[in-house]
């Protein structure tokens, strides 16, 4: 199977990293269409990350590489979650301005999160029990890695490609 393009995968990554703070705006508005659309892209963005990490790299074949260096980019964490301040921010019955405002400002989040070292940063996946780390192989790979725990140098991680700079860990086969 081969990688999706880089931007697709940072667009699912970023519509996961977002969705709950679409829940939370959805439990802010008051005007029914507002909050219905926030679930469905809560919803979605949950799925398609429950697809991209957890279900699609366990049936495809995996390979291994060894972790040279990992690269904690913590510090992105307080920038990424002042954008979680929105619903805080919102008014519960927006008008059309307030509406379009909170669509901008979602957009340029997308641009910035695809375009940057953003996808880093996921609180979704956090909640699925992962974290995402810049991490470089013994190969020479610069790569975003999606893992359980975060590896050191000399570890061996089986891996799936999501895309030419985005992997998920897999787990290791069990012997039964």
């Amino acid at each position: 199977m081969a990688p999706m393009p880089e931007t697709i995968i940072k667009l699912r990554l970023f519509l996961g990293a977002y969705a709950p703070l679409m829940f939370m705006l959805a439990l802010r508005f008051r005007v029914e269409w507002l909050r219905i659309s926030c679930v469905l892209l809560s919803v979605c963005g949950v799925a398609t990350l429950w697809f991209l990490v957890i279900r699609a790299p366990r049936r495809i074949s995996a390979d291994f590489v060894e972790v040279a260096a990992v690269q904690d980019e913590g510090g992105l964490a307080s920038g990424f979650l002042a954008s979680y301040l929105l619903p805080f921010l919102t008014a519960p019955e927006p008008g059309i301005p307030d509406t379009l405002a909170y669509v901008v400002f979602l957009i340029v989040a997308g641009i910035v999160y695809v375009r940057s070292d953003m996808a880093q940063v996921n609180p979704t996946l956090y909640l699925f029990g992962y974290l995402v780390v810049s991490i470089r192989t013994t190969g020479g790979l610069h790569s975003f890695a999606i893992v359980r725990r975060r590896p050191s140098a000399g570890d061996t991680i089986r891996k799936v490609n999501l895309s030419g700079t985005v992997f998920v860990e897999v787990p290791r086969p069990t012997r039964g």
